[in-house]
């Protein structure tokens, strides 16, 4: 016999996490289905925003602004502490902690609330039904009142600018891997997670070339950008 709820939501990022709360607290018996699978091979709540965009993107976004300030501004205060040193596995741990105290903080909310999690994916069957697919590949179908589709989207590709074809996007764009590699100006987008990304990279192409004492070259796309950012601070 198939689970019977007031309202389906499949996806649990920013708008399905957020509807399937506020369901729960209207008095609806309410479901949210998630794929994501954190680092440490868990679920995990919150979708790329929370695990891999925007909060570990502007956590370190946070901690390269604190190295410019090192570097540059606390000088100007009075304040000299001298050359400071980039620490890459510090940072990740901050930004990992980051994470995993929000998307915990949501399955808290979700218990607070008596919103069911499922681990795995949903797929929106006729008759208002959501067949449900662990991550051992088990199924079940769930009848709904209402289903809410929150699964966010994926890009277009672009063919003077195409997308992003490996295995691993995007679940590694803030790992260590990502963050200190040069980010080429052919892959210039506008979204807000990869602006971010490109200031970290120059940060870590700067750092790099003055711990190196590197010969002065042209400066990169991205460098440019992290130095027109930087003045427009002042």
């Amino acid at each position: 016999m198939s689970q019977q709820y007031d309202v389906v939501v499949i996806g649990a990022g920013p708008g399905g996490y957020v509807a399937a709360i506020r369901a729960a607290q209207l008095g609806f018996k309410t479901v949210c289905i998630e794929k994501w699978i954190g680092k440490d091979g868990k679920p995990s709540l919150g979708g790329t925003c929370l695990n891999v965009g925007c909060i570990p993107s502007k956590a370190l976004l946070e901690s390269s602004h604190k190295f410019e300030e090192a570097s540059h501004d606390l000088e100007l205060h009075g304040v000299n502490v001298g050359k400071p040193k980039l620490d890459v596995g510090a940072m990740l741990k901050r930004k990992d902690t980051i994470v995993g105290n929000l998307t915990g903080g949501i399955g808290g909310l979700f218990k607070t609330n008596g919103v069911t999690h499922l681990a795995g994916t949903g797929k929106l069957l006729s008759n208002k039904q959501v067949e449900f697919t662990d991550h051992d590949g088990k199924t079940e179908v769930l009848d709904a009142t209402h289903v809410i589709i929150a699964t966010g989207s994926v890009p277009v590709n672009i063919p003077p600018a195409p997308r992003a074809t490996s295995k691993h996007w995007p679940k590694h764009i803030t790992d260590r891997s990502s963050i200190t590699r040069p980010m080429s100006s052919a892959k210039i987008t506008l979204r807000p997670i990869f602006i971010r990304l490109w200031k970290i990279s120059a940060l870590f192409m700067s750092a790099s070339t003055a711990q190196a004492s590197a010969p002065a070259q042209k400066p990169t796309a991205a460098a440019r950008v992290h130095t027109h950012w930087t003045s427009s601070k002042t």
